[in-house]
């Protein structure tokens, strides 16, 4: 028996122990979520000084930032770029959502909501959730239900498209 055929025969023997998921499944089939692993206490994350950050770049809707930074456990300097939205208002705080919407029937199968758009970085049509940005003084949820209908024509707790 050659290693290969020892490899497929192991890995067959660990996947024939391991549950079936159907992954297509109504989602009143399926059981809570994992618990979560633990969050590391702060001592086991490392402080790190994003003071020396150079823009790079800027447009409307995103900045170019090069970052030079340390960490307690390397004192050496370490160059990383990133990139922001600038529509942001805090670190913290959303500036985007992206809705999952599932239409459901009594007569047919679930259906997953997605949208056909365009994309210059790809020249090419993708599929994806519904999403958009946050406008001024708009909740998340405010912004989820807008973008929803301005993307897809459907309106919160409707079958129908409304075009």
């Amino acid at each position: 028996m050659s290693n290969d055929d020892e490899r497929n025969a192991a890995a067959r023997a660990r996947w024939s122990a391991e549950p079936v998921v159907d992954r297509f499944a109504s989602s009143s089939t399926f059981t809570s979520p994992p618990v979560t692993p633990p969050t590391p206490s702060p001592q086991q994350i490392p402080s790190v000084d994003f003071s020396k950050t150079k823009t790079v770049g800027e447009t409307r809707w995103l900045r170019l930032e090069s970052i030079t930074y340390t960490t307690p456990t390397s004192p050496t300097p370490k160059a990383w770029d990133r990139v922001v939205r600038t529509t942001k208002k805090t670190e913290s705080s959303p500036d985007a959502v992206a809705i999952l919407s599932i239409l459901r029937s009594p007569t047919a199968p679930s259906k997953i909501v997605f949208v056909k758009q365009y994309r210059p970085p790809m020249n090419a049509m993708t599929l994806e959730l519904p999403a958009g940005l946050i406008d001024a003084n708009e909740t998340p949820v405010t912004a989820a239900i807008r973008e929803f209908k301005e993307e897809t024509g459907y309106e919160q707790g409707n079958a129908r498209a409304k075009r």
